[in-house]
């Protein structure tokens, strides 16, 4: 997608919400927030804690969030239906 490659944080986990919030922030400063596009990186927000991240993408012209989880597994949702599940979500994309 023409961004810069994140480092790996593969061994932080969402069951371990202080390193995974450290690892969260860690990121977010090198990007800035904005409303969802393609290439932005969508973070699930609980209070000051971050639970969950996805990568926003567009397939067949529409906007859509591919997450991983460890129960369902990868799946690509339509961006409406994510933030139907999701209560505060906060949408980054890279500095140019």
């Amino acid at each position: 997608m023409g961004k810069r490659l994140l480092p790996s944080w593969g061994h932080v986990r969402n069951t371990e919400p202080k390193e995974f919030t450290r690892a969260y922030r860690a990121e977010a400063e090198h990007m800035e927030v904005c409303r969802p596009e393609p290439g932005a990186i969508a973070a699930v927000m609980r209070g000051h804690i971050c639970v969950h991240v996805a990568l926003v993408v567009e397939s067949g012209g529409r906007l859509k969030v591919l997450e991983i989880n460890p129960e369902r597994g990868a799946r690509c949702l339509p961006l409406s239906q994510w933030q139907r599940d999701h209560n505060t979500v906060i949408y980054y994309r890279d500095r140019e």
